[in-house]
């Protein structure tokens, strides 16, 4: 019986993999570029509802710099034609990987499915998506939106060809990226092959592998026996190998990301302000900053990274190392010495070790802490639950340069930290940012935001984050840099022997 290749995908993606057949054995497995991921970005090939799902194989209209400037993608140019209205210009060279070119009715398509269901888009204020003609769109919001671009720049944003959606799943994921897709094994592998009619800069290498490989260690020795390329996200400890190996070749860039510890503000001891300052004052930021062994990185106690630090507020009081004025902040307060304390955290980032450093910087102040080290989603289970006293995480901006996302969590609808934390001003506040279009004013607005959480502390900042990947020396012209370390385009692959 003869099988169309939509009717192969569909049966293969039942049996738990897609393949499409002849791909694998088309070229020498040498001219293979294997990628070990530190995360599991591979649950899912449907970027609207998966944040990692487009490695490579997805654009949206609009792209992001490594310095945080906004760049074309699918649209190669755009304009806001009123407060609540944009209008993009498509690159008419672009195609998807089936070849089909991708006209104004496809990105319309597109887009009213990514808002409808993508839950990250939900706090734009979407009214529509227009075809203006075949080659502009435009999109029309509620009301005025000054993080708008930055959204459009997220993979849940970025524009699928309907061919490859079946009763509403992709079962074939066709984009216009770099790559096209070859094979996926949910959660373990995702093969991609170069897009020889890529409209934008064309990819030298001819295939990528990536494989998530979750445990540090292993990350590791993979990079270092050849058996993977590049190795993202490498433990501290990794540093001084791959300097030291002239066959390797680290690199460490800044990110978007903030480490700290996150309080459940609703009950106690953390629905006291004092207390939750006192730990602030009682964490030894430099310290912590020394256990990362040698990544530069930098300690804060702030929200905003130096990334983004046209964001950042010049006038706040932070939290000093200050024993003394954590224990006298604890004798004010109704702190109970004898209570056991539970501080929550996840296999990643060096947060079991960081974890133990604050156990001991607060017992010096009198907190008893329990650590419960466990994975992302028990932990996200626990806090919904509100069982949780605090807990280590990390959050970035994650879009573009603007700081929405690591502003609205201080909103009291949030759900992704669940601090609980209830302060209408700030509220009124998060929501005035959004609607404000003025740069300078919309600072200001975040710049007093800035300075009333940090005298209310629903959260500790710590050190700014930095991350390490690893390379091969076969491999050129890789540079991680945020937002665009899963990047490969401009990558050059020679095999070695």
């Amino acid at each position: 019986m003869h099988l169309s290749r939509r009717q192969a995908l569909t049966s293969l993606a039942g049996a738990g993999a897609l393949t499409l057949a002849g791909c694998l054995s088309g070229s020498d497995a040498d001219d293979t570029l294997e990628v070990a991921l530190h995360w599991n970005y591979l649950d899912s090939l449907d970027p609207a509802v998966d944040l990692d799902a487009g490695i490579q194989l997805f654009e949206p209209l609009v792209d992001v710099t490594a310095d945080a400037n906004f760049e074309p993608a699918l649209a190669t140019s755009w304009e806001p034609t009123d407060d609540t209205t944009w209008t993009f210009d498509l690159d008419s060279e672009a195609t998807f990987h089936d070849g089909d070119p991708v006209t104004a009715e496809d990105v319309v398509w597109s887009l009213e499915r990514s808002f409808d269901a993508s839950a990250n888009l939900a706090a734009v204020p979407f009214e529509s998506v227009e075809e203006l003609d075949d080659e502009r769109v435009a999109i029309n919001t509620t009301e005025p939106f000054a993080p708008m671009l930055a959204y459009l720049t997220r993979v849940d944003a970025a524009i699928i060809s309907r061919a490859s959606i079946e009763d509403g799943d992709v079962v074939e994921p066709i984009g216009t990226g770099p790559f096209e897709f070859e094979a996926w094994e949910p959660g373990d592998s995702l093969t991609v092959s170069r897009f020889d009619d890529y409209h934008g800069r064309e990819p030298s290498v001819e295939r990528v592998v990536y494989n998530v490989v979750t445990d540090n260690q292993t990350r590791s020795f993979r990079l270092e026996n050849g058996d993977a390329e590049i190795a993202h996200r490498l433990p501290a400890s990794s540093l001084e190998t791959l300097e030291a190996d002239d066959d390797l070749e680290p690199h460490v860039h800044e990110t978007y990301s903030v480490r700290f510890l996150v309080f459940n503000t609703t009950s106690p001891p953390f629905d006291d302000r004092r207390v939750r300052q006192a730990v602030s004052y009682a964490t030894d930021r430099s310290a912590i900053v020394d256990l990362l062994e040698g990544i530069p990185t930098a300690a804060t106690d702030g929200p905003i990274p130096p990334s983004l630090d046209r964001w950042a507020a010049g006038d706040v009081d932070g939290y000093s190392h200050d024993p003394e004025r954590a224990e006298a902040l604890l004798d004010e307060s109704d702190w109970d010495d004898d209570r056991e304390v539970k501080l929550w955290t996840y296999t990643a980032h060096e947060f079991d070790r960081l974890a133990e450093a604050i156990q001991q910087q607060l017992a010096a102040v009198g907190f008893d802490i329990d650590i419960r080290v466990t994975e992302y989603q028990p932990l996200g289970e626990a806090k919904e639950a509100g069982e949780f006293d605090f807990s280590m995480e990390s959050w970035s901006s994650n879009m573009g340069g603007d700081i929405d996302t690591m502003i609205r969590y201080f909103h009291s609808s949030d759900t992704d930290l669940s601090s609980g934390y209830d302060n209408e001003r700030i509220d009124d506040l998060v929501m005035e940012g959004r609607q404000t279009l003025d740069p300078s004013e919309r600072r200001e607005i975040y710049a007093e935001i800035q300075r009333t959480v940090t005298e209310d502390a629903p959260l500790c900042y710590l050190t700014y984050n930095s991350h390490l990947h690893g390379s091969r020396a076969s491999v050129d012209g890789y540079d991680p840099q945020p937002p665009r370390n899963m990047d490969l385009t401009g990558v050059e692959y020679r095999p070695q022997d």
